[in-house]
């Protein structure tokens, strides 16, 4: 991680969280369980900005077997992005279709960035097309040539139409009940991995004075300037009476026990205290929850308005909402965890 070698050997484990800029080449062995997986792994390579590239070393047919029908849909479209989109289209097509959901629909890499390994075929295929032909008229025999490579051409784009609509099949297929569920797992993943990062960004960092543009090294509770004071009381009164649910997170921090160093895996799907590591983000997720809300005037009425939606329209309904669990597919949370993440999204924007 600190870059002393230049080979890293890790499980899947190693897919969110990194965010080492000069990773070159990824390479995955085996089938990865999901796209959404592949993405986060390969996703590390090229933070930098710079050419990078995933590679993925498969046995044909020997893909795990699925435990139910979510995984074996998830399965599926990975079959299909390895194998189909090389024949059909743009594999950024593939990718943002099930990611990112675009409001305008991308017809194969954009200008700017790195074509995939389809894209280049395609424009290989098209430089081959606008070669200039012999100023000689052909003879019969070229002719006949030709006639025979047009047909062929024919014939494969036939084919390649057949896979394309084959490829949309499934893509409609999977819009089934199980979607939700997809969507859920991806906002899921996607909440932790910005959710480290924002713990890292606020530690030691105060709001009131960051939204000031003075120096904001320092935990909004030791803040001086008197700006800070209702903060302070008010994050002072949270910590007093937050009870988090069971199974919800680190009682003293808040964080999930998933991040924080106070917890480690049993090995057994659960967590056990670690009598070596304490809470690294201990105040984070309270102070600057508060203090961004505080701080940043056009933040305050879309929280209010977000939480009145939901039934919480008092001081103490919101304390109670703070410490409710928060269910995830894979990983136990908290709505104070779940706020700070959507306050934070709604600074960044």
């Amino acid at each position: 991680m600190a870059g002393r070698q230049r080979i890293i050997v890790a499980t899947s484990a190693l897919g969110m969280g990194v965010d080492v800029p000069d990773i070159r080449c990824i390479i995955h062995i085996d089938w990865p369980f999901s796209v959404l997986d592949y993405a986060q792994e390969s996703g590390r390579a090229g933070r930098d900005g710079l050419p990078s590239e995933a590679i993925m070393i498969v046995q044909d047919g020997d893909q795990r077997a699925a435990k139910d029908s979510q995984d074996e849909a998830e399965q599926t479209l990975v079959r299909s992005y390895v194998r189909e989109s090389g024949a059909v289209r743009c594999r950024r097509v593939v990718l943002d279709g099930y990611l990112d959901q675009r409001e305008t629909e991308r017809a194969g890499c954009e200008e700017g960035e790195q074509r995939c390994d389809v894209c280049r075929g395609e424009e290989a295929e098209e430089e081959d097309s606008e070669s200039p032909s012999d100023s000689e008229p052909p003879s019969d025999n070229e002719r006949s040539s030709e006639v025979e490579i047009e047909t062929g051409e024919s014939e494969g784009e036939d084919e390649r139409e057949e896979m394309r609509r084959t490829f949309e099949q499934q893509q409609r297929e999977r819009q089934g009940p199980h979607q939700t569920a997809i969507q859920q797992r991806q906002q899921e993943f996607g909440d932790v991995e910005w959710l480290r990062r924002q713990l890292a960004r606020w530690a030691n960092r105060c709001a009131i004075c960051e939204a000031k543009g003075d120096d904001s090294s320092h935990d909004v509770r030791q803040c001086s300037q008197a700006r800070s004071r209702e903060a302070q009381e008010r994050i002072k009164a949270i910590e007093e009476e937050i009870k988090f649910e069971k199974f919800s997170g680190c009682f003293p921090c808040g964080v999930p026990q998933e991040i924080c160093h106070r917890w480690k895996s049993n090995g057994r799907g659960r967590y056990e205290r670690n009598q070596e590591g304490d809470c690294q983000y201990k105040g984070v997720l309270i102070g600057s929850l508060i203090g961004i809300a505080l701080a940043y005037e056009e933040i305050v009425p879309q929280w209010y308005r977000r939480l009145e939606a939901i039934g919480v329209n008092s001081a103490e309904s919101v304390v109670a909402y703070l410490g409710k669990k928060r269910v995830l597919e894979t990983v136990e949370s908290n709505q104070l965890a779940g706020e700070f993440c959507w306050m934070t999204r709604l600074l960044a924007e």
